[in-house]
């Protein structure tokens, strides 16, 4: 029995013996009078080669742009033109890239006039797009019926339609028929002896040597020796030829030329300003690839070098919280690392900036042969056949572009500051933790 007991007591000696240790193994370590490790933010501070070779690009880019302005040959806008977006560029605020200024601004205040100022003006244009718009102006007083009469009355003054037989004929033939019918009404037209034309035709088959010297003759020429030979057919058969009808289906012909020119070479401004539009597009994304590697590598640097000092804080004991690692180190480590982020986010608002004013150049440069000739253009005077305008639809919405363009830069601007503004309070909340 006894030795039982002392079995007994020598087991209990053994399990107090290990709860012990135990209890020494996994006591914790009461927080050291070392300093809290360091970490040195001049890495964020020295990436000067990076943030020169982005710097860079954005001045090569403000070299193109000045460059390929000079190039372009317009006519600038009048003072007095009622469309004229140029000036609105310089109204823009621009984005406020210091972090302590942009914490006491009201974004609303400062970006919200002007970005409705930009609504009213585009909405006043719509105004008096639409007023000028006779297509809509017809439809709207006199329905489908109203363009329905009006394309009939211009189709049926076409000489080829009378000779077919008149607008309702015409529209009751077949492709087929209505092909056949336009030839024999060219052909017969054509053999008309009342018709001008016809015998300055026959002349210029006959007569070899006149045929020869009209070929060689500039434009202005051949429409003087046409003059004449219309003033000579009329002094010789007076019922054969109507000057004034003449001129007045000439100048029906050319202000139809002149129309197609103009919608020609308005189709190639488009162009012209769409390829601006496209290269800006383009340097926007090249300046945003290297901002975003460089703001990327700049708090991935960061990340990497925290997380060793992070855990390299001691444990120490909390009383009734446990144990954790020292809260004071921690909160230290914590202000440093806001610290050193936020040097990368005042870095990255500064290259934003500079990329916002490369946008807003890029965007007057294409824009601006386009908003010379909106602002040299006199709504309503680009006379069509049927309604009085050609192509004025093309046109105001074309114009409507640019504002859209000054509306993107006054928000980009306001998101800019707001951000700024946020990471500001933010910094400021980090690093006055108690």
């Amino acid at each position: 029995m006894k030795i039982f007991f002392t079995r007994l007591i020598i087991l209990a000696i053994i399990l107090l013996a290990c709860t012990i240790a135990m209890a020494q193994t996994s006591k914790p370590v009461i927080a050291s009078k070392k300093p809290v490790p360091s970490y040195d933010p001049s890495t964020e501070k020295n990436t000067v080669s990076k943030i020169a070779e982005a710097k860079k690009i954005m001045a090569d880019n403000t070299r193109e742009i000045t460059e390929a302005t000079k190039q372009q040959n317009y006519k600038p806008a009048p003072k007095d033109a009622k469309l004229n977006v140029i000036p609105f560029f310089s109204e823009i605020p621009d984005p406020i890239a210091s972090f302590s200024a942009a914490k006491n601004i009201d974004v609303n205040v400062k970006y919200d006039p002007f970005l409705q100022k930009i609504e009213a003006e585009k909405k006043q244009f719509a105004e008096i797009a639409v007023k000028q718009n006779k297509y809509n102006e017809v439809y709207k007083n006199e329905g489908q019926a109203g363009l329905e009469k009006r394309a009939k009355e211009q189709s049926d003054k076409s000489p080829i339609i009378k000779e077919m037989g008149g607008t309702d004929k015409v529209m009751q033939m077949s492709e087929v028929e209505r092909k056949a019918a336009a030839l024999q009404a060219v052909n017969n037209l054509q053999q008309n002896p009342n018709n001008p034309m016809s015998g300055f035709a026959q002349k210029y088959q006959s007569d070899p040597a006149f045929a020869a010297r009209f070929n060689k003759m500039s434009q202005a020429e051949k429409e003087a020796e046409l003059k004449k030979f219309m003033a000579e057919n009329q002094t010789k058969n007076p019922n054969a030829f109507d000057a004034a009808q003449h001129e007045a289906q000439k100048n029906e012909i050319n202000r139809n030329k002149n129309n197609a020119q103009a919608k020609i070479e308005f189709d190639l401004l488009m162009q012209r300003t769409t390829e601006r539009l496209q290269a800006a597009s383009d340097r926007q994304i090249r300046i945003g690839k290297k901002i975003e590697e460089l703001v990327n590598e700049m708090k991935a640097n960061v990340s990497a070098r925290f997380g060793p000092l992070y855990a390299a804080v001691p444990i120490v004991e909390l009383g009734e919280y446990g144990h954790d690692k020292d809260p004071q180190q921690m909160m230290e480590l914590n202000i440093q690392e806001a610290k050193s982020r936020y040097i990368i986010d005042v870095q990255e608002a500064g290259l934003r900036f500079e990329a916002w004013k490369v946008l807003k150049m890029d965007y007057q440069n294409a824009i601006g042969e386009l908003n010379a000739f909106l602002s040299n253009y006199k709504w309503g005077s680009d006379q069509g056949e049927l309604f009085g305008t050609y192509h004025e639809d093309m046109i105001a919405a074309a114009a409507v572009g640019p504002y859209g363009m000054l509306h993107e830069l006054g928000s980009m601007a306001k998101e800019q500051t707001d951000a700024n503004k946020k990471k500001q309070k933010a910094f400021e909340e980090a690093i006055n933790k108690k």
